[in-house]
């Protein structure tokens, strides 16, 4: 993705140590770092479609082709996720507020919050897998 600036390693964590950030917000930048699904099916999981014991979650009807339906996830997210769930056993997993986070809500809180577009998270995480190809396509 031409022209969006990637996130690093050191960002991230900087950024997910936030507490003045909301818990649903670096949650899903987590998310999106570990790379393997799209912000469109990290906004539709629910509750129980999460499995913190092996660390991974199910997504249903993936944006693109090709997504796996469980989707690893690293230990930082997971933890973030467990906080995230808490005592719930179903319904949306992120929320703003009491209702599920919208698509714009995320992407506004990402500029606002982070100064960068909420892609930078999955791309930044996707460079520091595969550096290499990262580079072949920056050239």
């Amino acid at each position: 993705m031409a022209g969006v600036a990637k996130a690093n390693r050191e960002r991230l964590e900087e950024l997910v140590a936030d507490e003045g950030i909301s818990l649903a917000h670096r949650a899903l930048w987590s998310a999106l770092w570990d790379g393997e699904a799209r912000v469109a099916d990290w906004l539709r999981v629910q509750i129980e479609d999460v499995d913190l014991p092996r660390r991974q979650v199910r997504v249903r009807e993936p944006v693109r082709p090709g997504t796996p339906q469980w989707v690893p996830v690293s230990e930082l997210t997971a933890s973030l996720l467990g906080r995230l769930i808490g005592d719930l056993m179903s319904g949306p997993l992120f929320l703003d507020g009491p209702v599920r986070l919208t698509r714009e809500r995320a992407f506004s809180t990402a500029r606002s919050s982070a100064g960068m577009n909420l892609h930078a998270f999955r791309s930044g995480g996707l460079s520091a897998r595969f550096p290499r190809a990262a580079a072949e396509s920056a050239s």
